[in-house]
């Protein structure tokens, strides 16, 4: 009886070993995914070069594709933030487009607003890679027409 017991008793633990090393494994498999999912998609970093300024409107940074759609929900532009990071399934080839546009929804009318140049580039994007744009805004004083 006690024979059978312990042999019992080792099949059970060698079972429970192999078991627990393959779950181990799945563990290992699945963080590694998830990793390779994070890091495996396109990046792009949008540099805003304007300085130290106070603005009132509300401006957005956007990236979008040749027809224009978003290629990532665009971000809202924040004093002293320079830099902004988008992320994309790929690769892709195509254009990409950054731009920085006032938003829509704002109500105020400020005496100064932003101009900005939208940085544009072609070619085959990969995963893994991140690439940069620079917009460069320029200052339009808004003319108030006096009666």
């Amino acid at each position: 009886m006690k024979k059978s017991h312990i042999l019992s008793l080792s099949i059970a633990m060698i079972i429970l070993t192999f078991t627990s090393g393959f779950s181990a494994n799945n563990v290992t498999n699945t963080t590694n995914a998830a990793l390779i999912s994070q890091f495996g998609d396109i990046s792009y970093r949008v540099n805003i070069n304007l300085g130290e300024l106070n603005l009132c409107n509300t401006y957005l940074v956007e990236l979008m594709d040749a027809n224009g759609r978003l290629v990532a929900p665009a971000q809202e532009y924040k004093n002293g933030v320079n830099s902004y990071t988008f992320h994309e399934r790929g690769p892709v080839t195509g254009v990409r487009v950054a731009a920085l546009v006032m938003a829509n929804w704002d109500h105020f009318i400020c005496r100064q607003e932003l101009y900005t140049s939208p940085a544009i580039y072609y070619g085959l994007f990969l995963n893994g890679k991140t690439y940069f744009f620079n917009l460069y805004p320029t200052i339009h004083t808004i003319k108030v027409p006096t009666d």
